[in-house]
């Protein structure tokens, strides 16, 4: 699609800077950031001028038009380098500290990008995840408002005086939810007045009302998980549960959705004081031996088949035999576009997660007209009303995620009447229009506001 570019009264000069990793491809998003990047620029291109900024990869071009928005890539090939040999050397000096928090992490990139903003006469850029980015934006346009975009508790996994350091280039700094807003005002009190909750948002076009289902007490009830495959998600102990339920003639199935992708462990137990969030070390590879073993079954599994699984993946499948062998399904990675109609042919989702700062599969289940199952944990409460559109258990209880289940499966009537009252409130609470709307406003209220000087940062 050619890129249309319209002078438009009031507009503002946006641009959104993507984590390194992320391949973008304009109209095929995947994944939550790049899906939040897409719908979010899609509505604003509208009324204001956009550029979307992101690594180059392999056969991708420098850059491209789609609709009212340009998107950018930028090449960074010291970063690579820096990535493979320096940030591990630097690691060795402070273990707890992760690699990603480093200013040297994908230096390059942020750099590179910031020239082409200041060129640009970029006057908001929206950085996704990684606040030491605004002092190397900062010192290449100095004039730029810098709005930091924590998707997860970044900022109290760093030591305070670094992630200090870190925001206070920052003009905006947005959590995904209450949870992850407050936590962070918490820590730094100083800082509380830029910081702003905008939450995730749902396509409620792309994610449909489910229709009526067969209401015959016998049939087959489909439970349904969407995410990661990794500990805090909660997996092993919905497998727990099932394998239970199927003991008690429960006539059940159980997909899960999602590719196998560890979130790093210091990102993950480092955060919490949770016992149930603790014990989630036993799933991650401990020792060099172990964690060689991954990585050459992961990297050649021909030729390493015989070398003993010790992914979680790994232990999940374990657990899967005897009725539940025919009853659970792992189904790996869905395109988003391709996700609505699982969402509507599932009588339930679930979603045990131990440590979850938001939960997007949760409004996409609501928004398709399927109640919830959840724990009580981050940001769910703030999505999840209990008792009117699912149910919130306590994280890593059994007994609590059996109880919950069996109160619902059944009960037709009450999953229609929730799947009703969740679609409503997702439509009211967590449309991408809501999203855009609230977003616009905050940037022009740092817009208004004049520029802190130097000698008070």
């Amino acid at each position: 699609m050619g890129f249309i570019w319209h002078r438009r009264r009031n507009l503002m000069k946006i641009a959104f800077l993507h984590q390194p990793w992320n391949q973008i491809v304009p109209g095929k998003p995947q994944g939550s950031v790049p899906i939040w990047t897409s719908q979010v620029a899609q509505r604003m291109s509208r009324e204001h001028d956009v550029y979307i900024y992101s690594r180059r990869f392999d056969k991708t071009l420098d850059s491209e038009g789609y609709g009212n928005q340009r998107y950018i890539r930028v090449s960074s090939p010291i970063d690579e380098w820096v990535s493979r040999f320096v940030l591990p050397l630097i690691s060795l000096g402070d273990r707890q500290r992760p690699s990603m928090s480093s200013t040297l992490y994908f230096r390059q990139y942020y750099s590179r990008a910031a020239k082409d903003m200041a060129s640009k006469g970029v006057e908001v850029v929206h950085v996704h995840s990684f606040p030491q980015a605004a002092s190397i934006i900062r010192s290449f346009h100095p004039s730029v408002k810098i709005v930091i975009h924590l998707h997860v508790e970044w900022l109290n996994l760093l030591p305070p005086s670094v992630a200090q350091r870190q925001i206070q280039d920052a003009d905006l700094v947005l959590g995904c939810s209450d949870y992850v807003s407050s936590r962070i005002r918490q820590s730094f009190p100083a800082y509380s007045a830029k910081i702003r909750t905008l939450h995730n948002a749902v396509d409620v076009d792309l994610f449909k009302r489910k229709q009526c289902g067969d209401a015959q007490p016998d049939r087959e009830r489909r439970i349904l998980l969407v995410g990661r495959i990794s500990p805090e998600k909660g997996i092993h102990i919905l497998l727990k549960v099932f394998q239970r339920l199927l003991e008690e003639e429960y006539n059940l199935r159980l997909e899960i959705i999602g590719p196998e992708a560890l979130a790093p462990k210091e990102v993950i137990i480092n955060m919490s004081e949770s016992e149930v969030v603790s014990r989630l070390r036993l799933f991650y590879d401990t020792t060099v031996w172990a964690r060689l073993r991954t990585r050459l079954r992961n990297r050649y599994p021909r030729r390493f088949w015989w070398l003993q699984d010790t992914t979680y993946g790994g232990a999940l499948r374990a657990l899967v035999k005897g009725k539940m062998a025919d009853r659970v399904r792992f189904i790996g990675f869905i395109p988003n576009e391709d996700l609505p109609c699982w969402y509507r042919k599932a009588d339930l989702v679930v979603l045990p997660s131990v440590y979850e700062t938001f939960g997007i599969p949760l409004i996409e289940a609501m928004a398709s007209g399927t109640p919830v199952l959840a724990t009580r944990v981050g940001g769910i409460p703030e999505i999840v009303e209990d008792g009117r559109v699912g149910i919130l258990v306590e994280p890593g209880s059994v007994e609590q995620l059996a109880d919950g289940i069996r109160n619902l499966i059944r009960d037709d009537k009450r999953l229609f009447q929730m799947g009703e009252e969740a679609r409503q409130m997702v439509i009211d609470k967590f449309s991408w229009d809501k999203a855009v709307t609230t977003l616009l406003q905050y940037y022009r209220e740092i817009l208004l506001t004049p520029a802190e000087p130097l000698t008070s940062r």
